[in-house]
């Protein structure tokens, strides 16, 4: 073995020199194993200075200071941060949804814990959705805190009129949620709020792919002193990878707000359209479906130490179902509409925040199939509805919220009065 040292910047290495002897053990060896040698010494010879080099990275990015907003989310009636909540909510922000590698909200929700998504085709235009393994009937959808789930069946829960690039973030309420939603939010929520609400900016997308598949999207938002107006439209339509799979979507969304000191003017408007190659039922190969909801919301929020918020809203969705058995076309019809007012005060004393509210909602049907039997038909659209039913749900709910050192307390309950003669309560509490 012979020593030699070699002079490199300022610095001496010392490298040793094996010879290749017949009583070597390395002679039986292969370069392999001076490679090794040399890669783990300069390993030896890098790595304190690369760990140093990170440790200054590391106390550069921990020192920096950065002042972050408190997200406000609707896990209760009084909407509060998300650290002061005292229930399991999953919030998908708008930066995970633009790296998700999804094409519609129904793909998206399949991300988040706790939630079910079934869909019976691609991108959302036939899927189901349910939270901690309940039923697509016990979990209900809200726009920006508005109840849009329709009376008639879950399975138009996410007929949602607006397209994915529109949507800012989303909130899941994982659990119960009757005393603050009502009877059909049995195993949770989820909120969809819509962006467009700051900056003035116009986004579009065009998107093309086999079978005729062919998505048209845009939304707009301009935003002027204290006026911010939202604007969706999408329009998506394929011929369908397999039989009875195609499907035709145009929906139009429009959102205004008007904000004056302590004063929230909003309005909500969006019409849909949907056609489906529908797969409801197996022994049925040939199922079609339209749907055409019409949604509208208005309202008025004033905040303070004393807070007031109240709404309108009406809603009216139009089925057609059609199925092939025995060489034969059935149809069904379906209109039902829904029409309703909100109102509650919020109060902060030096115990707490308490809400109070009360809630109006008519529901009503008129059917081919469905309701009880008219004495006279009802035409509308030269459609002969032979059914209806309808029914008056008034709504009284309290609540109230405390919170103290490292405690967080919310109880309240919610009372449903079906008809002016059923009632139901729903209490519950939260805590942590």
């Amino acid at each position: 073995m012979n020593n030699f040292r070699k002079h490199e910047n300022n610095n001496f290495v010392l490298f040793h020199e094996w010879k290749r002897k017949k009583y070597a053990v390395f002679n039986s060896l292969t370069k392999i194993i001076k490679i090794c040698v040399l890669t783990i010494s300069y390993s030896i010879i890098i790595l304190p200075n690369y760990i140093n080099a990170q440790q200054n990275d590391t106390n550069i990015i921990y020192t920096k200071e950065v002042d972050l907003d408190e997200i406000v989310v609707t896990g209760s009636r009084a909407p509060d941060i998300y650290t002061n909540i005292a229930r399991i909510i999953t919030i998908i922000p708008k930066n995970e949804i633009e790296q998700a590698p999804v094409q519609s909200i129904a793909d998206l929700l399949e991300y988040a814990l706790n939630v079910d998504v079934r869909q019976r085709g691609l991108f959302g235009v036939q899927a189901d959705v349910n939270i901690r393994g309940g039923t697509f009937d016990q979990t209900i959808i809200l726009i920006n805190g508005v109840n849009i789930s329709d009376p008639q069946t879950g399975h138009y829960s996410l007929n949602l009129p607006f397209d994915i690039n529109a949507v800012e973030r989303i909130e899941v309420l994982n659990g119960p949620a009757a005393r603050i939603y009502g009877a059909n939010a049995f195993n949770g929520a989820i909120n969809i709020i819509t962006t467009g609400k700051e900056n003035t900016k116009i986004k579009s997308s065009i998107a093309t792919g086999s079978y005729g598949y062919v998505k048209l999207s845009g939304t707009g938002a301009y935003h002027i002193n204290n006026l911010t107006n939202f604007l969706s439209i999408s329009r998506m339509s394929s011929d369908g990878y397999a039989e009875n799979t195609f499907f035709d979507v145009t929906s139009v969304f429009l959102q205004s707000e008007f904000k004056k000191n302590k004063n929230h003017y909003y309005l909500q408007t969006s019409i849909s359209s949907k056609e489906f190659g529908a797969n409801y039922l197996p022994t049925f190969p040939t199922e079609n479906e339209s749907t055409k909801p019409i949604f509208l919301n208005a309202g008025f929020s004033k905040k303070g130490r004393t807070c007031f918020n109240g709404n309108v809203f009406y809603k009216q969705h139009t089925d057609h179902f059609q199925f092939l058995y025995d060489s034969a076309y059935y149809n069904y019809y379906h209109l039902n509409s829904i029409k309703g007012a909100n109102a509650n005060m919020l109060f902060t004393t030096p115990i707490g925040k308490s809400i109070i509210g009360v809630d109006f909602k008519n529901e009503g049907i008129v059917s081919t199939s469905l309701g009880d039997n008219l004495d006279e038909v009802i035409v509308k659209n030269k459609i002969e509805y032979s059914k209806s039913y309808s029914r008056n749900i008034f709504g009284l709910y309290y609540e109230h919220k405390i919170g103290f050192n490292n405690f967080y307390f919310s109880g309240g309950l919610m009372s449903n009065i079906f008809n002016g003669r059923k009632i139901d309560i729903y209490p519950g509490i939260d805590f942590f």
